[in-house]
């Protein structure tokens, strides 16, 4: 059986640029395996552990010095260079070493100023070994190949069996290319055994998993790189966010749209039985809240969160909505005998606030499918007719707000300090803040800053970004939420899976599911993030349709949703701090981030990534500290369940007030 031999190039790089090319093709000519460090030099302790272990996968080591030392390592004080032939000799790894004629007359570009570091070097190279010497490319080739075509003769070693017919030195170029904390020199060593002692079909299926193990890690690699943030990316897109409030605060152009909910922080004497409707992303929920002054709100009654039905316009939705109150009346709230019930509602959609209790949708998002009839119409006046259409007069819608804004009130009821309420659902993301003097002729109040619709170009969408959002149903609008919010980062990690998949060889799709968009929901990557080898294998192979799925498969699909997840939490750390230094530039004041939303809620959405435990708010105060250091000691990030419902009582309490002068 045909042997072929691994043989490491070693000398500096810069100067010998044309002469490694040169060597590796002679070499790949001459049926070797070339290995070495083309892709990168090694420039610290890690990087040259790395080295080592494509040095322990080599039969041959060439050594090809001409008139520079090379790059030293500080801790070792010698070059890495020497380091890798000291280490080849420690090995045992036959070395064949070519020692330019006359390095000193050499062009200067080709030179260092280590001249005595390189003769000792030279000297130790050539005692007790024959070195070849050479003067250009011409008469280095032959010397280089001679030279272990007679070494493979008189000093064969375990060399590499041709178990298939695909070309390993794009594989070993691959094993190059990766520079990973994982071992891959043992399973080199075992290919190399086998290839000695068992049959050629074991080392094929060795080999050809080992080569997919490679271009998955080099994929992964890759994913990697797209979808990590640097931290001066993050103080970039912090600083443009910043600068974005205040564009649009000055009536500049910005990305952000700054609506005024006409809402004040709420006093702590607000008390009353309020109903709270939640017109959330898909779902309505009806609540029945007691606001108790200085004690917790009390959730009296709630029904069940329900899913919007298919209709054609806004009549119909509404309708439906007014059915919804009329049924909690009648089966739920009729013990508590109100004459009458005060409503504050919930609308998570982009509306141009006109009062308290007027607004318009702007459009709808999140890819929601809901009639477009109502747009540009006033959303309390289509529930109010719907409601008198079922004789619920006794029902007074009077307020409308964001759900970032019932956020905001809920938690600032007993917590002056509030300064940001946010939510990252299981489908957006969006902020609001309080304004309190930079707007003329407008009171202190709460800003809907739609910040899910923020977009800079230091946010570097990648490919994967615009091609969601190339297919969304509203291309170049909510680019930020896009990149951030539960519906968008679960189709991402949908997109780079499916991608992965079918680039992996031998894997054949057996169904359709997750092959179409928006099919993988926030839940379910949970679920994929905690399954266990054993488990995630399983839904690999049924639910994703790939029969020959193999367990490192399981990590690399888990790697491609913590690094979707990671930035999603970092761009979301730097909206925050740019809204935190827009209102408190010095960072000296206590500031206190309302959060809810599936995505913050730390007890619903955690997993354990290489034996350590995420969740969003972690992810950002820590970016958040990495920034600012101590100063960020002076934010706090608070979650508060039913944010959305109990605000919206809250809302209702003020806008009461309000009317009763």
């Amino acid at each position: 059986m045909e042997k072929r031999y691994q043989v490491f190039i070693s000398s500096t790089f810069k100067d010998l640029k044309e002469e490694r090319k040169a060597i590796i093709q002679a070499l790949l000519n001459g049926n070797y395996i070339p290995a070495g460090m083309e892709l990168f030099s090694a420039s610290n302790d890690e990087q040259f552990n790395y080295i080592k272990k494509i040095i322990d996968t080599c039969d041959y080591y060439v050594l090809i010095v001409g008139g520079r030392y090379g790059t030293i390592n500080p801790t070792k004080h010698v070059s890495f260079t020497e380091q890798e032939y000291e280490y080849a000799v420690s090995k045992n790894i036959p070395v064949l070493a070519f020692i330019h004629n006359d390095p000193q007359n050499l062009h200067a570009n080709k030179l260092d100023n280590n001249r005595e570091l390189l003769e000792k070097f030279i000297t130790k190279v050539s005692t007790n070994r024959l070195c070849g010497k050479w003067n250009d490319i011409n008469e280095l080739l032959p010397k280089v190949i001679t030279s272990l075509n007679e070494q493979t003769s008189k000093n064969p070693q375990l060399g590499w069996i041709r178990g298939c017919n695909y070309d390993a030195t794009e594989f070993l170029s691959q094993i190059n290319e990766l520079h990973l904390n994982k071992e891959i020199s043992e399973p080199l060593k075992e290919i190399k055994i086998l290839g000695s002692h068992n049959s050629i079909n074991k080392l094929k299926k060795i080999l050809e998993d080992h080569l997919v193990w490679v271009k998955s890690e080099i994929f992964l690699k890759q994913i990697k790189k797209e979808f990590t943030l640097s931290k001066e990316q993050i103080n970039q897109i912090a600083n443009c966010f910043r600068e974005s409030i205040d564009n649009q605060i000055k009536g500049h152009n910005s990305t952000l749209r700054m609506i005024p909910s006409y809402f004040r922080k709420p006093n702590i004497n607000d008390k009353g039985i309020f109903m709270a409707l939640d017109f959330g992303s898909t779902n309505l929920q009806i609540m029945l809240i007691q606001l108790m002054g200085q004690l917790k709100p009390k959730i009296l009654e709630t029904n069940a969160s329900i899913r919007f039905p298919e209709v054609n316009s806004s009549e119909e939705l509404f309708d439906w909505i007014a059915e919804q109150v009329e049924y909690s009346i009648k089966f739920e709230f009729s013990k508590f005998k109100l004459e009458e019930y005060f409503l504050g509602h919930t609308f998570s959609y982009p509306t141009l606030q006109h009062s308290q209790n007027e607004g318009t949708l702007l459009f709808w998002t999140k890819e929601i499918n809901l009639p477009n009839d109502i747009l540009e119409k006033d959303i309390n006046r289509l529930l109010t007719e719907a409601l008198e259409k079922r004789n619920l007069k006794n029902v007074i819608p009077v307020a409308l707000l964001n759900n970032t804004v019932s956020t905001f009130l809920a938690h600032s009821y007993h917590d002056k300090n509030v300064s940001i309420a946010s939510i990252c659902s299981r489908y957006g993301f969006n902020t609001c803040y309080y304004e309190k003097s930079r707007i003329q002729r407008r009171a202190p109040m709460i800003y809907n800053m739609e910040s899910g619709n923020f977009y800079h170009s230091s946010l570097k969408p990648n490919d994967y970004d615009n091609l969601l959002n190339s297919r969304s149903s509203k291309p170049e609008e909510q680019r930020f939420e896009k990149m951030v919010g539960g519906k968008y980062i679960s189709e991402l990690i949908r997109i780079v899976i499916n991608e992965y998949l079918n680039k992996r060889k031998n894997l054949e799709r057996t169904t359709r599911k997750f092959l179409d968009p928006y099919t993988l929901d926030i839940d379910q990557v949970k679920t994929l993030l905690e399954l266990d080898d054993k488990a995630l294998l399983n839904s690999i192979i049924v639910e994703w349709g790939t029969n020959d799925a193999l367990i490192y498969d399981c990590h690399v699909i888990r790697d491609i949703a913590h690094y979707i997840i990671m930035r999603s939490a970092q761009l979301i750390a730097a909206s925050f701090l740019g809204t935190i230094r827009y209102i408190d530039g010095t960072l000296l004041n206590s500031n206190v981030i309302s959060v809810d939303g599936f995505l913050f809620n730390k007890e619903k959405f955690n997993y354990t990534y290489n034996d350590t435990n995420f969740n969003y708010i972690d992810i950002i105060n820590k970016t958040m500290h990495e920034l600012e250091g101590d100063k960020s000691n002076s934010i706090t990030i608070s979650f508060i369940d039913n944010g959305s419902t109990i605000g919206a009582a809250i809302a209702a309490a003020i806008a009461t007030k309000d009317r009763r002068g």
